[in-house]
């Protein structure tokens, strides 16, 4: 039914909830609303009324303030809980103002006053169906731009690491032994992440991270990089402000989420002895504890400049010597995990 009322939105459901024990108030409201256009749906019992409104919301529910199976504070709470943009409309008597206002307060559109006049009734039901309306679109409108921003986000991260992981190809181009360097770390970053039964974005973010970790190592110099013997106080200086700079490089872009700590965190260590902050235990995060194990298990298993790539049996022995000093032994095993199973 398409309602008389030309203020009334199109397209919207045309059904009113009405909920009385009383048969003179069911048929008056019942007249009134079919009159202007509405179908009705009645109920004796409120608790009934609730638990088809679980099943099929509708935006207008009317009830009798004297309804005595529930009172209208509850009535309304349930009715929200169900349906969070209903408007509910209570039918009050003269000397009922004050606990009508009650309900007003806990979520209720609005009351009218018994004995019921027409016009006055359908007036307000006009009202909460423009509210109900606005709302709902709104509701839709920013459930809209959420969805699109998390695609749009999803793009641009895409988009951001593609061009961010050209630049670091460039930069391994520098030293033949780097190549693939960041691929590696950010495929066992991954296991481990797998390993310790992270969800899926978690683990994402955490491969991503061990994709970039290196990017602030643009800002060294080659032959730091290159150099086949022991660095100097300097040249390490040098090399520990790289994963300051490329957390700084990576901060401003919101889409990547967590990334940029990661990056920063991907050389500390549990007991503190790490850098660029020297943190210790828990004030390293999750991911950035992954990566750093992730980036220490391929550096030793790929040859340097001052020194050949261990076996993965000495490198596991390594490691499994810095359980709960430099790497949290769950890690560990996590690493292990994840080597068995590739």
């Amino acid at each position: 039914m398409i309602p008389t009322d030309p203020t009334r939105p199109p397209d919207r459901d045309d059904t009113v909830v009405v909920v009385a024990d009383d048969d003179r108030i069911i048929e008056g409201c019942r007249a009134a609303l079919e009159r202007a256009g509405y179908e009705v749906v009645a109920f004796s019992d409120a608790g009934e009324a609730l638990a088809a409104m679980a099943d099929t919301p509708h935006p207008i529910v009317v009830k009798d303030h004297d309804l005595p199976s529930m009172s209208s504070l509850d009535f309304v709470q349930g009715v929200l809980d169900v349906e969070p943009f209903a408007k509910v409309v209570l039918l009050a008597r003269g000397g009922d103002e004050a606990s009508a206002d009650l309900a007003l307060r806990a979520g209720a559109f609005g009351y009218v006053m018994k004995p019921i006049g027409s016009e006055p009734f359908t007036r307000v039901l006009r009202r909460a169906l423009v509210a109900y309306t606005r709302e709902d679109a709104a509701h839709q409108a920013e459930a809209t731009v959420r969805q699109e921003s998390g695609r749009q986000a999803s793009v641009l991260k895409k988009v951001t690491v593609g061009t961010l992981t050209a630049l670091l190809n460039a930069q391994e181009a520098r030293t033949p032994l780097f190549r693939g360097h960041s691929q590696a770390v950010a495929n066992c970053a991954a296991g481990v992440a797998r390993a310790l039964g992270l969800p899926a974005d978690q683990v994402s973010v955490i491969r991503t991270a061990g994709l970039l970790h290196d990017l602030g190592m643009i800002a060294v110099p080659d032959d730091v990089v290159n150099k086949p013997g022991q660095l100097t106080k300097e040249e390490f200086g040098h090399v520990a402000a790289h994963p300051r700079r490329g957390a700084e490089i990576l901060m401003p872009m919101d889409h990547l989420g967590d990334v940029p700590r990661f990056v920063l965190e991907h050389h500390e260590r549990v007991d503190g002895s790490g850098y660029p902050d020297g943190k210790r235990g828990s004030e390293i995060s999750l991911g950035g504890q992954v990566v750093a194990l992730a980036e220490y298990w391929t550096a030793i298993t790929e040859d340097r400049p001052f020194r050949d790539r261990m076996s993965v049996k000495e490198a596991m022995s390594t490691l499994v010597g810095t359980g709960g000093t430099w790497f949290d032994s769950k890690l560990l095993r996590a690493l292990q995990t994840w080597i068995s199973s590739g």
